[in-house]
């Protein structure tokens, strides 16, 4: 579709870091494999439009291990990414963010410092909540 006051294209779905093309064979979903018995690995930690992050060598980077935060439901598992499993967790909107974490978007539109792999996977997560609302 142009734009025809700016000559601009408006890209493609396709075209956008939401998806998982981007991600490659470094993603398996949840579907394909049994669920890991323990919930560590990667954290999807959702709030609102934001993924909470770790800031690491002027980049980001999600957090690993343990949840670094207090949850009063059970992770979501959405896959496994880099063969480690990342879990899905809702934070409220008014919540505070524990010390060391960040909370950047996942609109492209604002400026995000988030890599596309971590925005893929965002957006995944953040359709996984909402399917499961």
């Amino acid at each position: 579709m142009v734009d025809g006051r700016r000559g601009m294209t408006t890209p493609l779905t396709v075209h956008l870091p939401f998806n998982r093309d981007i991600l490659g064979p470094a993603f398996t979903p949840a579907k394909r494999g049994a669920k890991p018995p323990i919930e560590r690995g990667h954290w999807l930690l959702v709030q609102d439009q934001n993924l909470l992050v770790l800031s690491e060598g002027g980049g980001v980077r999600l957090p690993h291990g343990d949840c670094p935060l207090p949850i009063d439901t059970a992770p979501f598992w959405l896959g496994t990414y880099r063969e480690t499993p990342c879990w899905v967790v809702p934070v409220p909107a008014g919540a505070s963010i524990p010390d060391g974490l960040a909370a950047e978007t996942v609109v492209p539109m604002r400026n995000t410092r988030l890599p596309d792999e971590l925005l893929s996977l965002g957006g995944m997560a953040m359709q996984a909540l909402w399917w499961e609302s």
